[in-house]
Order: C-alpha cells, then sequence, then structure tokens
C-alpha cells in the first residue's frame, strides 16, 4: 500500500475520531441534549473512547515489523486513550456550563482497555 493510502487507511481514523471527541467536548452545556438517564453518560464515554482505543490499535498494529501480540502496542494505545482522556477532561473545564469530571476519565480510560480486551479476543480466536 502506498505511503499516502496507508496513512489515510490506517491512521487518519483515529485523529480524525480523536478531532471528534475534542469537537463534541467543545460545545457548551446549554447546547446539549439533557439526558436524565443515570450512568448514560459514562457508557457514553466508554463506548467513544472504546472506539478511540481500537482505532489506534489498529493504527499502531499496522506499522511494519509490529507484532499484533501484547507489545508496545498496547502500551501505545493505552497511554494516547489516557493522554486523550485527559486532555478532554481538562479542556471541559474550561468550556462555559461544562466541568472536568474525574468519573468520565475514569470512564475513558475502561473504555480503552475493554478495546484491549476486545483486540485480545479477536487475536485469540483468530490465534494470532
Amino acid at each position: 500500500m502506498k505511503n499516502r493510502q496507508h496513512f489515510v487507511h490506517y491512521h487518519l481514523p483515529p485523529i480524525a475520531w480523536a478531532f471528534m471527541i475534542i469537537a463534541i467536548s467543545s460545545i457548551p452545556s446549554a447546547y446539549l441534549p439533557k439526558v436524565e438517564i443515570f450512568g448514560i453518560d459514562k457508557l457514553v464515554h466508554i463506548v467513544v473512547f472504546c472506539i478511540f482505543g481500537l482505532l489506534l490499535y489498529r493504527s499502531y498494529s499496522n506499522k511494519k515489523n509490529t507484532n499484533p501480540g501484547f507489545s508496545n502496542v498496547y502500551f501505545f494505545t493505552i497511554a494516547g486513550v489516557v493522554v486523550l482522556g485527559i486532555f478532554t477532561e481538562l479542556y471541559q473545564g474550561l468550556i462555559p456550563g461544562r466541568r472536568s469530571d474525574i468519573y468520565d476519565l475514569v470512564a475513558n480510560i475502561i473504555g480503552g482497555l475493554f478495546s484491549l480486551i476486545v483486540v485480545r479476543m479477536y487475536n485469540k480466536a483468530l490465534c494470532l
């Protein structure tokens, strides 16, 4: 695969997803829908960051000479999730009507960890 196609196919999706997360984090609370279901916001954080983790893993694991087993790919995936999770929570504290929330950060990290569990189960099913 040519370099540009490789970038677009493997590396652009997690970058675009991260920008989408940041864009949504930039919306003032007055413009967000009010949801009264307890814990649904944490579930959304888990799902969004699980998808981000899956995209990061896919991006990192498709570099040349990378073993898809437990390796630096897992470390860089969870590190990327944690960095984006911390950034978005701190950033939300600057947005009118929004606040930083440690429980949101925990949900972000759980989503990233869940993505690695999914990857591990998938790789095990394929005997990788």
